[in-house]
């Protein structure tokens, strides 16, 4: 079975439980050392499920080769753990993961803000017990090193940023409403606010349709993004899942089978 939960997006390495996961980004300062960035859950807050629970493995990419075959990456996993899918070393475990909910997945900058992607996986779960547990609440604490040379970057020096600019940044981040704060420079531009001018008049939608387990290991992906929305496009990232929706495409099979999972997606 599939661990669905509203508005997330299941996520595991391949062989590993498939768990509904969220992805959030966050506006960091302009002095922030963006590789030294530490994200951490504090008093989390867990609601246990009382069914029993045959949770289905997370899938490897696989690349086709000729002969009709396919060459299989199971990413960090030993492929000579996996049997029927399923990591045994994972799945063999008596104890509710993952420990760790929370992760940094995507560091870069969108105009000239720091911006933080973060993946929060919101069900534990024990494969040999077969229980699991929801996230029902807590606090996602980032902690950054700042610099103590705050005009490392001049934002002066920098293009002003467009109406449109400002929206993605609303769009793209959980806590736009703290710029003023991170980036006091900008205030005396008078540039920083919704009223900024030079707003794009209109917007081109751009689809990146790869796989989860590229989505969430790429360490480029979100800088891509967002040199893409600085140009004026609004991009969206579809993925694989188990039922076909806005930003997924249906999992299963390779090769052709999988290209007309995907064409049916670009359909709809």
């Amino acid at each position: 079975m599939s661990a669905n939960l509203e508005n997330c997006q299941l996520s595991g390495q391949p062989g590993d439980p498939l768990l509904p996961t969220r992805t959030v980004r966050f506006l960091l300062p302009l002095n922030a050392e963006l590789d030294k960035v530490t994200v951490s859950l504090k008093t989390p807050l867990f609601e246990p499920i009382t069914e029993t629970l045959d949770i289905m493995p997370a899938p490897p990419a696989a690349y086709p080769i000729e002969g009709g075959k396919d060459i299989l990456d199971w990413g960090p996993a030993d492929p000579a753990l996996i049997k029927n899918g399923r990591n045994i070393k994972t799945y063999s475990a008596d104890v509710l993961q993952p420990r760790k909910m929370v992760k940094i997945t995507g560091r870069g900058r969108f105009h000239d803000w720091n911006i933080v992607e973060v993946r929060l996986t919101l069900m534990r779960y024990n494969p040999v017990g077969k229980n699991a547990a929801i996230l029902q609440g807590g606090q996602v604490l980032l902690e950054a090193e700042l610099n103590k040379i705050s005009s490392a970057r001049n934002f002066a020096k920098t293009e002003n940023p467009t109406r449109y600019q400002l929206e993605q940044l609303q769009a793209l981040t959980v806590n736009s409403e703290d710029l003023a704060t991170f980036y006091p420079d900008a205030d005396a531009k008078g540039n920083i606010t919704a009223a900024a001018a030079g707003a794009s008049p209109w917007a081109r939608t751009m689809a990146i349709i790869t796989t989860d387990n590229i989505y969430h290991k790429s360490s480029q992906l979100v800088n891509y993004i967002a040199f893409k929305e600085s140009k004026g496009y609004n991009v969206r990232v579809v993925t694989e899942s188990c039922g076909q929706d806005a930003n997924h495409y249906e999992t299963g099979g390779t090769g052709p089978r999988r290209a007309l999972q995907i064409r049916s997606w670009l359909l709809e």
